[in-house]
């Protein structure tokens, strides 16, 4: 693989974080579309390997940008600063009625992860999904909707895409209860809802989601949370009291629960790992 480095964002101006000392990501070509090249930057983890992977999905939607949030950011750098080897993708931006046909390069991106595990000193058995709004929606729909690639030339598609654990963060989950007034005469919203696509096999998932979130009510979580529950699979959900919708807002609240400590500490039991963040959690004055 050819590696090329790229400028990284050190601090959180923002939300007044203060973050470890660590080098930039990597950013590496994992796929194509036919948008152009599909990249991914990679977060070097900290200790020695085979670590764990989480593969975050960033919020995006047709009219979004495809760069990173600064909590995206902050959140890969606890990751690998906790010793998972992290990949902050990018992906096609598309309505959300494309999202079945979008959540293939997040396929694409595990599979190739998995191919690469030596070259990242990833554990390929363990490897999971996080994803921040629509991203959440990718995460689920890429875990739950595995495609079959085995007809092809390509050794990255022929790589098993199954994932071991999905976190989705204020991510929607019914798109049929969000567009009332929208016939969904062709099925599309049907297939780009998660809460469809259950199953009792279905790899843990954990929620999160701010109790004041103007734009995906917190019921989109809990209703998902149930409808596991109800396929049999298994599903825990962190609450954040007074958060909105931007997970960078939630950084500034006062008494905020450390949700990142508790995402490290779920990822640990799931992985059978024993990560720690080193020094990323530290927060300025609230």
């Amino acid at each position: 693989m050819r590696f090329s480095r790229r400028q990284a964002v050190f601090g959180l101006a923002v939300c007044s974080l203060v973050c470890a000392q660590t080098k930039p990501p990597l950013t590496i070509a994992y796929g194509a579309s036919p948008d152009g090249p599909l990249t991914l930057d990679y977060y070097r983890a900290s200790g020695g390997g085979p670590h764990p992977a989480v593969i975050l999905v960033h919020d995006g939607d047709a009219a979004a940008s495809s760069s990173k949030s600064d909590s995206e950011v902050y959140l890969s750098r606890v990751l690998a600063s906790s010793g998972f080897a992290c990949f902050s993708i990018n992906y096609r931006l598309a309505p959300r009625m494309a999202y079945p046909l979008v959540a293939q390069d997040v396929q694409r991106a595990v599979r190739f992860v998995r191919h690469e595990a030596n070259n990242f000193e990833v554990d390929p058995a363990h490897i999971a999904l996080l994803g921040t709004g629509g991203g959440g929606v990718l995460a689920g729909l890429a875990a739950l909707q595995q495609g079959n690639r085995a007809g092809s030339k390509d050794p990255v598609d022929r790589t098993d895409a199954t994932v071991q654990a999905v976190i989705a963060i204020a991510a929607p989950s019914d798109f049929r209860a969000t567009n009332p007034a929208v016939l969904d005469e062709t099925g599309a919203l049907t297939e780009a809802s998660v809460v469809m696509h259950l199953r009792a096999d279905a790899p843990p998932f954990l929620l999160i989601h701010g109790d004041s979130d103007d734009l995906v009510d917190l019921s989109q979580s809990t209703h998902l949370q149930t409808a596991l529950y109800r396929a049999g699979a298994a599903c825990d959900l962190i609450i954040i009291p007074d958060g909105g919708h931007s997970v960078d807002g939630w950084l500034s609240l006062p008494r905020l629960r450390p949700w990142e400590h508790e995402i490290v500490n779920w990822l640990n039991e799931l992985t059978h790992h024993q990560g720690r963040p080193a020094g990323v959690l530290r927060r300025g004055p609230q």
